[in-house]
């Protein structure tokens, strides 16, 4: 429970209610592969038109895929499902713009 290293940013790809994906910038493949099947606090707030919504959960690390560019996403799957109001306003915010792209803070 207790972080082993200082915190990384990165952008979230996609969220549902059982977990995420977001892209990270690593330039050595041996860290991706660390990554794998390692315990997260992910904290991030959605802010779209004035609207703001905050995230903090707990999840496990269950894939991480290489792209070009020294580019990987991460797949966590969430230890505790995202509330349904949650999701519901997730679902609203994202029908109001698509192209805005929130940055994740993993710890």
């Amino acid at each position: 429970g207790a972080p082993v290293g200082s915190p990384v940013k990165g952008d979230l790809a996609d969220i549902s209610a059982k977990g995420l994906c977001f892209y990270i910038r690593l330039s050595k493949k041996d860290t991706a592969r660390l990554l794998l099947g390692r315990r997260l606090a992910i904290r991030f707030a959605i802010h779209i038109d004035g609207s703001s919504l905050q995230i903090d959960q707990r999840g496990l690390v269950v894939a991480v895929l290489s792209h070009p560019f020294d580019d990987y996403t991460v797949h966590v799957r969430f230890d505790e499902v995202l509330a349904k109001e949650l999701v519901e306003n997730l679902a609203l915010l994202s029908t109001r713009t698509a192209s805005n792209r929130s940055k994740v803070t993993i710890h």
